[in-house]
């Protein structure tokens, strides 16, 4: 939230300043104090009218202006600074969704080879997804002595809404999610509700072991530790909660540092572990179930940030241009197939059109939610931030991030608990050796939903006053 600058102390003048200009000193303090305590006030109100943001997996605020401990406006000798903001923060993701099919060596349509280089697994395009957010962010923050700073985020979702439709040159004659003469996975197009209110908030601490702040000469090397609680209601296929039932745990290490008065590189790792805290969207389904819990990530962020204009501590435009580095593990997580699953007409039990695509080998309905593999996501931004009145940040930022192609159903298929005759439903010792949460339907090799072109453009502006 706060970017690096020197350390603001009163300027050298100052101190020779004429016996006369002295008596005049406290009306000048007196000036500046108000109009920081105004500024503050104005954010403040901005930052209680509304809140919150909901962001995307594993995406958290980088650059340089996340390391800097009580902001670059301190005057020497303050010992406290609290700061509020309010971001807003939009969200539009595209993706293509492919569906796996079996090619046999010899196969032809219309004359045309369909395994050209020997039988495999190959894809076709079926759905087109798009996912659209918009959030709000209230932001406090309270830091001592330019060493230690507590943080504290409460996200709302304003709104997020998902829709799917049939890829370009699909229809229901050619897709095999939704076919018109058999049974449907879901019906198509599919949009879910608008999900709105109160997420998970954010706790956090930080602390420097070297500052700018502190000392001109030096970089700014921070820990901190953000952990999301999960108090909002787990999201719920059909339902229009917005919580993602999981304690995140987020370690960062970031460093930034003027290389010269007008660049400041900045650069920052994050390790961040999901552990699982619903029943609704992470339910313990016994020893065969190899993954029960949402992705675990591993993110690398790094740029720039250049100083074109600066008065310190008055006023100052910054430019950034960053970019982000992330692993994600395999896990389960509610993709852009969550609702048209989780609600699907589907149902085993139907006495007229029984169906049984969206059971899971263990007889389970599935609850929407799916394995989804590992990959990685990359994005850049550019950012601009401008200082006024000493006391108040404007900032804009926009984004653009690309995901590697991967499956978004990818379960296994269990554990021999027995050692005899592979996976069995009924063992020898009575137990049902398929994860509960496979469906061949959709996790078998030759049947897998595929993201592929995935892509998020993102605008954030926020409003941040420190005193």
């Amino acid at each position: 939230m706060f970017a690096p600058a020197k350390a603001a102390t009163v300027p050298a003048k100052a101190a020779t300043v004429p016996a006369k200009a002295a008596t005049r000193l406290p009306e000048d303090v007196l000036r500046t104090r108000s109009r920081r305590l105004a500024c503050a006030v104005v954010a403040m109100a901005l930052a209680t009218a509304s809140q919150a943001h909901a962001g995307d997996l594993g995406e958290i605020d980088t650059g340089p202006a996340s390391l800097e401990l009580g902001g670059p406006y301190l005057l020497a000798g303050q010992d406290l600074a609290f700061a509020a903001a309010l971001d807003w923060h939009f969200r539009r993701k595209t993706q293509d969704i492919r569906r796996a099919y079996v090619c046999l060596t010899g196969e032809t349509i219309g004359g045309a080879s369909l395994c050209a280089t020997g039988s495999g697994v190959g894809y076709a395009d079926d759905l087109r997804a798009e996912t659209v957010r918009s959030t709000l962010d209230v932001e406090l923050s309270l830091a001592f002595f330019r060493l230690v700073e507590l943080r504290l985020r409460a996200p709302i979702v304003l709104a997020e809404t998902t829709h799917l439709r049939f890829d370009d040159g699909v229809d229901a004659q050619s897709s095999r999610t939704a076919p018109y003469n058999a049974d449907q996975f879901f019906a198509v197009p599919s949009t879910s509700p608008t999900r709105a209110g109160l997420a998970d908030p954010t706790l956090g601490l930080w602390a420097t072991f070297v500052s700018t702040q502190r000392d001109p000469d030096d970089a700014t090397v921070a820990l901190g530790v953000d952990v999301t609680l999960p108090l909002a209601p787990a999201r719920k296929a059909g339902h229009a909660a917005v919580g993602d039932g999981a304690v995140d745990i987020d370690i960062a290490l970031g460093a930034s540092g003027r290389v010269v008065p007008w660049l400041v590189p900045f650069g920052r790792l994050d390790i961040v572990v999901r552990v699982p805290a619903s029943d609704t969207l992470y339910p313990d389904l016994g020893s065969t179930q190899q993954v029960s819990g949402p992705p675990h990530s591993l993110a690398w962020s790094f740029g720039a940030t250049f100083v074109p204009f600066e008065e310190a501590p008055q006023s100052a435009l910054r430019l950034t241009l960053g970019g982000r580095v992330e692993f994600l593990s395999a896990g389960k997580f509610p993709t852009a197939l969550f609702d048209a699953i989780g609600t699907s007409d589907c149902d085993p039990n139907d006495v007229q059109n029984p169906c049984a695509l969206t059971t899971t080998a263990s007889g389970r309905r599935a609850s929407g939610a799916t394995i989804v593999e590992e990959h990685l996501a990359f994005q850049g931004w550019i950012a601009a931030d401008y200082d006024l009145l000493g006391a108040l940040r404007l900032s804009a930022r926009a984004s653009v991030g690309w995901e590697t192609p991967h499956h978004l159903t990818f379960a296994d298929r269990g554990l021999d608990l027995d050692g005899q005759l592979g996976l069995q439903p009924f063992n020898a010792i009575g137990r049902n050796e398929f994860d509960p949460d496979y469906n061949p339907a959709w996790d078998a090799p030759g049947n897998r939903f595929r993201s592929v072109d995935a892509v998020t453009v993102g605008v954030d502006v926020s409003v941040s006053g420190h005193f």
